[in-house]
């Protein structure tokens, strides 16, 4: 008998049932999380491989089959099976939209002068769905964006899924060239991006106006000629300054003087080097009146430096010369060179050049001795440049093709190779086959006198068979360090050389027929795989001067195209992944999942020994075993790296640097950016540098030479190579105890056993030591104190000078805290930004500090953060990396510092904030006892490391802020203030007896 069906009572039977309605809330949440999966694992099959595959080949037989009118109407019926919206404003309430940010400033005017291309970067992805072509509309007319949906494995945040539903952030990342042709009048035009998308649907997004204008006005001009001298050609030489060498700068000055050519002016524009050595650059020159000096309001960099002193040059001019600050010129120089004007086609004229030592000394009588020179291909010259800037003199008539100088976001571009490309494009360059000026460098690696072996075939296709094995699913955890680097050579390589094409294509419509047919070629570089090949089959057959770019572009070109596809399949696996790790939300299961074998394979790369080519034909060098060259991270650490190189170079021994780890490796370029740094100017000039990363490259050594480590992973490396050479011990610069890095676990362990290996300690600070004592570590442990001889050694990293105007400080009224504030958790966690920032918050929230008196800045993130809410109206404004000689300047201008590290080591920024002038809060920790950092300075409150324990610290700085004279005094530190007092003469000593030599 069928049971009688009951009246439902929905609230009684809710009361007697509680957790009926929780469990099918639950199982109708598992059932719409499982269709979603489905979803989106059905949309995975559309867009695989296999499925484009034989898209690509049923759409071109397609096309030759069906008419086109056909075609047309199959097309509007699916789309109207799909119902594929036009645009978002027809797709109603669903929130799709098109995400994007520039990496230009839009607001800076952009100077077209004959013609020019605008270089747009950013990210660009659609909430749900991928984008299949990109295109920035201007004024309405589509420029198609090739360079579209890049990987970028750092776009994707735990914030992105707000509107990055299925991670196609990972493929977001996109670069094109704007081309401009001349105009006659300034004009505003429009910008915005629009985006195909898969489903056949279109979106649109205002980018802003940009401001064209004909050409920069300069508002001054140097003084022009004497007009007393009408007979001879009128040149103009353009030199560029920085912190200029002021023994060899005077020297450059006088051998310009000298010259037997004399109607000439020398503009030189400097770019804000200190005011002590400006006035140096004022005083030497004035012993001449052809001189004509000019100072930058801010720093311009090298490239753009150039650019403006030739903007500067008197419009008399009917040549012009490039000049170093610190070369030699011999005294027919400008008339050598103007000789070679004869031909009215002859553009430009350089020379070949002494390579010499740091004494003067010539050691090379050509520049050519690695490499063949090259003045007349356009194709060659476009790859790799063979014109060095200091040897040129070009006419002035170049210049309305030469301004503006082209720019590229990101990107270094050099002002000798643009001026040779536009001077072989319209005409021809000249070459004085003789040494007219010494190029002063040391031999052992001379900057631009490059010894640096050209790029190989079968090391780049490893690399392209790495980029394989992660996009087929076999990844041995190289993938995100290895895109970036690649990524990094792609738009340095074929993206710059393109990039030079395509502006030099729009200014020389007149160009001939053969060097237009180049620049057309050239500018599809980036993208053609066809150019590319045959231009490395032209590299290999009419062997080049070129160092083998052409394998550069291919393999790089090729790599970012496996990145590109292996993101954009894998991207809703690799949002779950990352999503997991930062909001630790428990994921759903994926296709496929990650490789558990990437963290393990991460520490036998990090390491691995070196591989030693021992041989006693080989110069006896001193091995300084460093992480990598990042200006990104170019703490006090990596400067007592540097300092401790070029001390000991300074002092007789041949020392080099080797990497060990992955970076841009480009010493040039790191020449360049170091000169920002006091004392460093010419440490990539006198120490030898190798990059030892792929760890199959051997590295030439002698078997009685020294090893140095400087991290804890260097000291293992170091250990190796030492007992390779029957060396009992390495030398190993202890900067802190590095096991705190890290949180209980490999890392730590492995850190902690670097201490273990034989070695001779260099502890920056006694501090240090005394905490290494205490607690019987490394050569204070059992095991190496029997062998201990000679002792440790310590140092004091140096502490930065400051300029302090005691008048501003007197009468400052609005006060300002600056917190050494880095958020990034995975490597400065140490410096506890959450409990600094948690201590402010108290303060604030007691009353110590009013509001609206005092202003909270942040500095030391190498990344961008937003503000941090301190109050309700009072916030931690993060700013931007600064720059050594910038942090100098700004420094002094705070009242109050905070400044935290978890470490026995008492950090050098605390130090520099006393020494700026600042009250300054830090923490205790073991052997830092408050009262040895009071020692230091008494401009510094060192307190426990909690939150409670800040916050007093702060109030009790409060208290001092307004006592200028205990200020000042405190800003005279009893520590080391000069690099060559912290390696002065008996620690490098003390070193050689480390070594051994």
């Amino acid at each position: 008998m069928e049971k009688p069906v009951e009246p439902y009572d929905h609230e009684n039977r809710l009361r007697e049932t509680p957790d009926e309605l929780s469990r099918l809330r639950a199982e109708h949440q598992r059932l719409t999380q499982g269709y979603s999966q489905l979803r989106l694992e059905l949309e995975d099959i559309k867009t695989s491989f296999g499925f484009k595959l034989l898209q690509r080949i049923l759409w071109p037989l397609g096309r030759a089959i069906v008419p086109g009118p056909l075609r047309s109407q199959i097309k509007r019926a699916v789309l109207g099976l799909k119902g594929a919206p036009v645009n978002q404003a027809e797709t109603g309430g669903e929130a799709e939209e098109l995400i994007w940010k520039v990496d230009a400033d839009l607001s800076v005017p952009f100077t077209v002068g004959l013609g020019n291309l605008f270089y747009l970067s950013g990210n660009c992805y659609h909430s749900r769905q991928r984008i299949k072509r990109l295109s920035v509309i201007v004024d309405g007319e589509p420029h198609r964006v090739i360079n579209h949906s890049l990987a970028e494995s750092e776009a994707f945040t735990e914030k992105s899924t707000e509107v990055d539903a299925v991670g196609n952030s990972f493929a977001s990342r996109f670069w094109t060239a704007l081309p401009f042709p001349q105009i006659n009048a300034p004009r505003e035009v429009k910008l915005s991006l629009r985006a195909l998308l898969d489903d056949g649907s279109e979106r649109e997004a205002a980018l802003g106006p940009l401001r064209l204008q004909p050409r920069e006005q300069t508002e001054e001009r140097a003084e022009d000629f004497d007009e007393s001298n009408v007979d001879e050609p009128r040149v103009v030489i353009c030199m560029a300054t920085y912190n200029p060498p002021l023994e060899l700068f005077a020297r450059q000055i006088e051998s310009i003087v000298g010259q037997t050519f004399r109607n000439w002016v020398c503009v030189i524009n400097d770019d804000c080097s200190d005011p002590s050595i400006f006035s140096e650059i004022r005083r030497i020159i004035s012993q001449d009146a052809r001189f004509r000096l000019h100072r930058n309001a801010a720093r311009l960099g090298y490239y753009r430096n150039f650019e403006l002193c030739l903007k500067l040059a008197p419009a008399s001019a009917e040549f012009m010369a490039f000049s170093d600050q610190d070369d030699y010129w011999y005294s027919d120089k400008l008339a050598a060179c103007l000789a070679e004007f004869q031909a009215e086609d002859v553009q430009l004229v350089y020379s070949d050049m002494d390579i010499a030592a740091q004494d003067g000394r010539v050691v090379s009588h050509t520049y050519w001795t690695t490499r063949r020179n090259n003045y007349t291909d356009l194709e060659t010259l476009l790859l790799a440049n063979t014109v060095t800037g200091a040897s040129v003199v070009f006419r002035a008539s170049l210049l309305d093709a030469l301004l503006p100088f082209p720019r590229m976001d990101g990107v270094d571009l050099y002002h000798d190779h643009w001026a040779a490309c536009v001077a072989l494009t319209r005409g021809r360059i000249g070459y004085v086959d003789r040494p007219l000026y010494a190029y002063q460098q040391h031999s052992g690696n001379v900057i631009g006198h490059t010894n640096a072996a050209p790029a190989r075939f079968l090391p780049q296709l490893r690399s392209i068979a790495r980029a394989l094995s992660l996009f087929m699913g076999r990844s041995n955890g190289f993938g995100q360090q290895f895109l970036q680097d690649y990524s990094a050579l792609y738009r340095v390589v074929p993206v710059r050389i393109a990039f030079i094409a395509g502006v030099l294509r729009l200014r020389f419509k007149d160009a001939t027929a053969e060097r237009r047919v180049v620049l057309e070629r050239f500018e599809r570089l980036e993208y053609s795989l066809p150019v590319m090949i045959v231009e490395a089959v032209k590299y290999k057959l009419k062997r080049r001067p070129t160092l083998g770019v052409e394998w550069l572009c291919l393999s790089s070109t090729i790599i970012v195209r496996l990145f590109k596809n292996y993101y954009r399949r894998n991207r809703r696996r690799l949002a779950a992944s990352k999503l997991a790790q930062v909001s630790q939300v428990p994921r759903l299961a994926q296709p496929s999942l990650p490789d558990a074998s990437e963290a393990v394979e991460f520490i036998p790369q990090k390491l691995a020994p070196i591989k030693l080519d021992i041989s006693e034909e080989s110069e006896r060098r001193v091995n300084i075993l460093i992480s990598e060259i990042n200006f990104k991270y170019m703490f006090a650490g990596y400067l007592s790296m540097l300092n401790l190189a070029l001390k000991l170079g300074r002092s007789g021994y041949r020392v080099r640097l080797v990497i060990v780890d992955p970076c841009d490796y480009d010493p040039a370029r790191w020449s360049r950016l170091i000169a920002d740094y006091d004392g460093l100017r010419d440490v990539f000039g006198e120490v030898q540098t190798a990059y030892v990363y792929d760890r199959s490259v051997p590295l030439k050594v002698n078997p009685r030479d020294a090893f140095i480590a400087t991290s804890w992973w260097t000291a293992h490396i170091a250990h190796h190579a030492s007992k390779s050479l029957g060396q009992e011990r390495f030398s190993y610069l202890i900067q802190d105890y590095e096991p705190l890095f890290y949180p209980s676990g490999s890392l730590y362990a492995l850190a902690e056993q670097a201490y273990s290996f034989p070695h001779h300690a260099v502890f920056s600070t006694s501090m240090l030591r005394d905490y290494f004592r205490q607690h019987s570590i490394g050569v204070y442990s059992g095991q190496q104190r029997e062998h201990e001889a000679p002792g440790p050694i310590v140092i004091q990293n140096a502490v930065c000078s400051f300029e302090i105007d005691e008048k501003e400080l007197r009468r400052r009224r609005r006060r300002r805290l600056i917190f050494y504030a880095r958020p990034e958790q995975k490597y400065f966690a140490r410096n506890m930004f959450e409990l600094g920032t948690l201590a402010l918050r108290a303060a604030l929230g007691e009353g110590h500090f009013d509001a609206r008196k005092w202003e909270f800045h942040g500095i030391g993130t190498v990344d961008n953060y937003r503000s941090v809410p301190l109050s309700a109206d009072a916030e931690l404004r993060m700013l931007p990396r600064l720059g050594l000689q910038e942090y100098r300047r700004v420094l002094p201008g705070y009242d109050l510092g905070l400044s935290l590290m978890l470490s026995p080591h008492p950090s050098i920024t605390p130090l520099d904030m006393a020494a700026a002038g600042l009250v300054t809060v830090t923490n205790t920790y073991a052997t830092k006892t408050a009262e040895k950092m009071a020692e230091i300075s008494t401009n510094i409150i060192a307190v426990s490391p909690t939150i409670d324990g800040v916050k007093l610290g702060l109030v009790r700085a409060l208290g001092e802020v307004d006592d200028t004279v205990k200020r000042l005094n405190g800003a005279r530190l009893n520590w080391c203030r000069s690099w060559d007092a912290t390696f002065d003469a008996d620690i490098i000593a003390a070193l050689g007896r480390f070594i051994g030599w």
